[in-house]
């Protein structure tokens, strides 16, 4: 699903402070030198594509970042056919 343009400028602004997040974070598996994608040593999730998530958020016990829509309002954007 291509998100429409207006809410493209949003994804990538929130995956950046996301990512910047993630990139000091102890479970990231680049920052615990690990070999492959960066992904989150707690939850699994490979990084590149849960920072872009709106409706995701950080699953750590103290979350770094919360979701910026709810899971039904992510529903109703991808299920948008306009």
């Amino acid at each position: 699903m291509i998100p429409p343009n207006e809410l493209k400028a949003k994804i990538l602004e929130t995956a950046d402070e996301r990512m910047a997040i993630c990139n000091a974070c102890e479970y990231n598996s680049k920052v615990a030198k690990r070999r492959g994608p960066a992904r989150c040593m707690d939850c699994g999730c490979p990084l590149i594509a849960k920072t872009k998530c709106l409706s995701c958020y950080c699953e750590l016990p103290s979350p770094r970042w919360d979701a910026v829509l709810t899971e039904e309002q992510d529903e109703i954007l991808n299920n948008d056919d306009s």
